[in-house]
């Protein structure tokens, strides 16, 4: 017997999607779990592949000894009121790539690490070439995010889903000066396009690197 399992993400909905097919007899079953069931089904060690994904939501999750890497897509906007040093600006925000990454404790998550990088549009899988994002502020220069001046609830007990609130959350927190002293990369970005270009790799070579540093 062979069967075929397919997940299908919405970013609006806060659970996963799941058609099995036995492949033999082409019977078919459709059901829906949350996100957080996901591990259950595959054990401690499994990956999704890449998902295609216009704007915002998750392209890609992996999971290795029971830590979860939820990688996500924001997308582009045009307009957004980003706070900087006390001050609100209406600046553009780049396609940006995070790397979430979860470890199991009881009734759900806590949210270990996370990077963010900036793309120049929408996510290629293996191939998606990274950038820094340290420009934008409250990034280290390693790529990971500061969360430690903002409001986000990174100490509690969260969901899976909860990754893509993740990404939209670090636009909506104040930036500080403290790691990029400058809003002068905002300011070049919304109006040229053009932003710090210093080369990050590949998404495929930023997931090996994780997976290397955590192994």
């Amino acid at each position: 017997m062979s069967k075929k399992v397919i997940l299908s993400f919405s970013t609006e909905s806060p659970s996963v999607r799941v058609l099995a097919e036995d492949t033999e007899t082409n019977v078919k079953r459709s059901f829906s779990l949350p996100y957080d069931a996901v591990p259950a089904m595959f054990g401690n060690n499994w990956s999704t592949g890449y998902f295609s994904v216009s704007q915002d939501g998750p392209i890609y999750l992996e999971s290795r000894n029971g830590r979860v890497l939820v990688v996500v897509q924001r997308a582009k906007r045009s307009q957004q009121t980003v706070q900087w040093a006390g001050e609100e600006y209406q600046f553009v925000t780049p396609w940006t790539i995070f790397l979430f990454s979860f470890s199991p404790v009881p009734e759900g998550y806590h949210l270990h690490e996370s990077f963010v990088y900036t793309t120049t549009g929408p996510s290629l899988g293996d191939y998606t070439q990274l950038l820094s994002a340290y420009w934008m502020g409250n990034v280290y220069t390693e790529d990971k995010v500061c969360w430690g001046s903002t409001h986000v609830g990174v100490e509690g007990i969260v969901s899976i889903a909860s990754a893509t609130n993740f990404a939209n959350d670090f636009f909506y927190q104040p930036f500080t000066p403290d790691l990029q002293s400058t809003i002068t990369p905002w300011r070049t970005y919304t109006q040229t396009g053009n932003m710090p270009s210093v080369a990050k790799g590949s998404l495929r070579e930023a997931i090996a690197k994780f997976w290397g540093d955590n192994d």
